[in-house]
């Protein structure tokens, strides 16, 4: 292969590359604007998930935790947190 083929060869390599490259960037673009685009209804509608609400019974202070028959062992703790807050009735 002669000097002349290897520049051309790597010439169309390096826009092949660059072409690519600006895809990439273009669809992680239109990601983030999705993204904001969420992210600003979520804000809209007052509270975004991870916003905490304020205990409206202050006298509440701690939550007792209870067994969780037969799954107790397949679940991670949170999940196993997120059962019993779920199905904990006062």
């Amino acid at each position: 292969m002669s000097l002349q083929e290897l520049v051309t060869s790597l010439e169309t390599s390096q826009s092949q590359f660059q072409k690519e490259t600006r895809t990439v960037i273009s669809t992680i673009q239109t990601q983030i604007g999705e993204m904001a685009t969420s992210i600003n209804k979520l804000e809209s509608r007052g509270r975004l998930p991870s916003q905490t609400v304020t205990n409206p019974r202050e006298n509440v202070n701690m939550v007792s935790l209870m067994s969780v028959k037969g799954t107790e062992k397949s679940m991670d703790d949170k999940t196993r947190i997120a059962h019993i807050l779920a199905t904990y009735t006062p």
